[in-house]
């Protein structure tokens, strides 16, 4: 899952050193003269790796494994109960549906049930449970604030091209705390109209309704990251 790689540098600094010292006539003198030493550093990197990308890594060559693997993941291992948004879930009548979600291709299919089993990390985190989002739907961590999504992955506030899957981000947006002025909020696009975000917990709302609460101050933006084949 980790491992942690150390790194000594050594640099050459120098210090004032001082000396004192008396003639023979009893006059005392002082000298100061820069003088080199070693100064040690140790360098110690954490690099982690997320399990989903160790398991399609040992799986890579073991389709039917990966099948398995990626089934037992949308259906919570038959665990639901240990996963989060189960009561969301129990609400929609499960993961997924809806025209959109049906005609949509696999990979976006996978988001949007990513979404909806993937726990809030917080209030205040809007941006962090995207990222876990399209992270748990193999696509990889996006990383960055909502504000930073929406300036590096939307291109557009048409509709008309709005797709299942899809960042719905605002820069600053117009509902919430002096947070979300500041770094905005992002939700994921999962069909029929409707969004799916992080407030404290997870919710789906009409894209509508999402536009008018954040977004009175500042245009609406969708668009896939780009590790998103589309």
């Amino acid at each position: 899952m980790y491992d942690l790689e150390y790194k000594e540098e050594v640099e050459i600094r120098y210090r004032t050193v001082t000396d004192t010292y008396t003639d023979e006539d009893g006059n005392e003198y002082t000298e100061s003269h820069e003088e080199p030493y070693e100064y040690k550093k140790l360098i110690v990197t954490l690099h982690k790796r997320e399990m989903d990308s160790i398991i399609r890594e040992v799986f890579a060559n073991y389709p039917d494994n990966l099948k398995h693997y990626e089934a037992l993941f949308l259906a919570q291992g038959n665990m639901g109960e240990a996963f989060g948004n189960s009561d969301l879930i129990a609400s929609n009548g499960g993961i997924g549906g809806g025209k959109e979600y049906e005609a949509s291709t696999e990979v976006q299919k996978k988001i949007v049930n990513a979404a909806y089993i993937t726990p809030s990390p917080g209030a205040g985190w809007c941006a962090m449970w995207v990222s876990q989002v399209y992270q748990n739907a193999g696509l990889g961590y996006i990383g960055g604030n909502a504000c930073d999504m929406y300036r590096n992955y939307t291109f557009t506030s048409d509709k008309s091209k709005l797709k299942v899957g899809m960042l719905v981000a605002v820069e600053s947006s117009s509902s919430g705390s002096s947070a979300g002025l500041t770094y905005g909020h992002v939700g994921i696009y999962i069909g029929d109209g409707k969004v799916i975000d992080n407030i404290g917990r997870i919710r789906v709302t009409t894209l509508d309704d999402w536009i008018a609460s954040f977004c009175q101050h500042h245009p609406v933006g969708f668009g896939f990251p780009p590790n998103v084949n589309r």
